[in-house]
């Protein structure tokens, strides 16, 4: 069950894992859902076109991660290339690309 709203966004089918990176620069944004050790919380996030700020990619476009609005991390240069596509798509038409996430400590 998803803890937070989804309204808004067109949800991506769940068919593979994705690690998001950078969430170590994003923790105050994340406090606001703690997990305890060993467990997990489920919820929607959105997809959103970010510069990569640093390391072999930077400058480059890439997809960011953000929770009720907030930026709490990116895809990998390969994961966002893999959903360009669906992003592009789906901002074309006006569209609020998400998915269903999961917070683990």
């Amino acid at each position: 069950m998803i803890e937070n709203s989804s309204a808004d966004l067109v949800l991506l089918n769940a068919e593979t894992t994705v690690t998001v990176t950078r969430e170590e620069d994003h923790q105050a944004e994340l406090a606001g859902y703690p997990v305890a050790p060993g467990m997990q919380r489920h919820v929607a996030v959105e997809l959103a076109w970010c510069t990569v700020e640093s390391g072999r990619h930077r400058g480059e476009r890439a997809v960011e991660v953000r929770l009720d609005g907030r930026r709490v991390g990116e895809l990998t240069h390969l994961m966002s290339q893999r959903y360009a596509p669906l992003v592009v798509q789906l901002t074309a038409r006006g569209s609020r690309p998400g998915c269903r996430a999961v917070l683990q400590a």
